[in-house]
């Protein structure tokens, strides 16, 4: 470009990569400077879409994918990233749309059909959502990104132990997989199964989550009240017992609602309510406190 500053592969070639770097403003300003001498430029239009898309301008994003897609609407990423800025915007059913089209020209691109599972999961459309989610695996079964989407769906569904299956495949093909391990262990918690809550405290821990965030999204919960709730269902005929056993891990260990855990556990154990010792140390240990209070000296 200092040799010739109006070369256009070497300008689109540069917007490229100052998107992935994550300078998607500065692509845009190269880009918008194209389209002003080439406005049918179709590899600019798209580009266009992608750095408004990374600065969070989806509206802007989608009129840029229309604007490409004018020019040649057999574009498949034109589509493809309509459909995710769509799904940004909430207009979930929109985004299918662009998605189908996109696949109709591209039907092997494995993205497009775990972004169409996961719009179709969130429109509630769960047999659609898990055909997409398996033609994907069809396409590649050693994606553990599939593999995780397809159990976040099944959670959603309350098909708890489904979804285990799924983050487990998961972890087997990508064992550091943070989200993975943490919606894994969020499960197994929520069917009692305590022995699990510090492997979730540790991808908490990778996550880097702070603390009051219950990451309720990925889990289909749309509130702690939502969650807390399901924790006293799913236990059957001790209900209250491991329900309240697992909302104190739950706060504690992957919450990070130390002081809550803590009267939980404690209520808990003085009470002698299926709560072993053992698991009494743990929760102590990973807290970072001590019996009767306070932190280690």
């Amino acid at each position: 470009l200092a040799i010739q500053p109006d070369f256009t592969d070497a300008i689109l070639n540069r917007s490229a990569a100052l998107c992935a770097l994550g300078r998607p403003d500065a692509a845009l300003e190269s880009l918008d400077s194209l389209l002003s001498a080439q406005p049918r430029n179709i590899f600019a239009l798209y580009n266009r879409s992608v750095a408004l898309a990374g600065l969070e301008r989806f509206e802007e994003a989608v009129q840029a994918c229309d604007a490409a897609l004018a020019v040649d609407p057999n574009c498949a990423d034109a589509w493809h990233n309509r459909g995710v800025c769509l799904y940004r915007l909430q207009r979930c059913a929109e985004a299918v749309e662009s998605y189908d089209r996109a696949i109709r020209l591209t039907p092997g691109a494995l993205q497009l059909h775990i972004n169409r599972g996961t719009a179709l999961a969130t429109l509630g459309r769960y047999p659609e959502a898990m055909a997409a989610y398996d033609r994907a695996l069809g396409l590649d079964p050693g994606s553990a990104y599939a593999w995780f989407n397809r159990g976040v769906m099944l959670t959603e569904m309350k098909r708890i132990e489904e979804a285990i299956k799924s983050y487990d495949i998961a972890l087997s093909l990508a064992p550091d997989y943070a989200q993975a391990e943490y919606n894994c262990a969020l499960c197994h918690m929520l069917l009692g199964r305590l022995e699990h809550a510090c492997k979730g405290y540790e991808a908490r821990r990778r996550l880097a989550l702070g603390p009051l965030t219950a990451d309720l999204d990925g889990m289909g919960y749309e509130t702690w009240t939502d969650l807390r709730r399901y924790c006293m269902q799913v236990a059957g005929s001790v209900a209250l017992v491991n329900g309240f056993r697992n909302m104190a891990l739950l706060l504690g260990l992957l919450i990070g609602h130390v002081d809550a855990s803590l009267q939980l556990l404690l209520v808990l154990g003085q009470l002698q309510l299926f709560l072993l010792p053992s698991i009494m140390r743990v929760a102590y240990r990973r807290l970072g406190l001590v019996p009767g209070g306070g932190k280690p000296a």
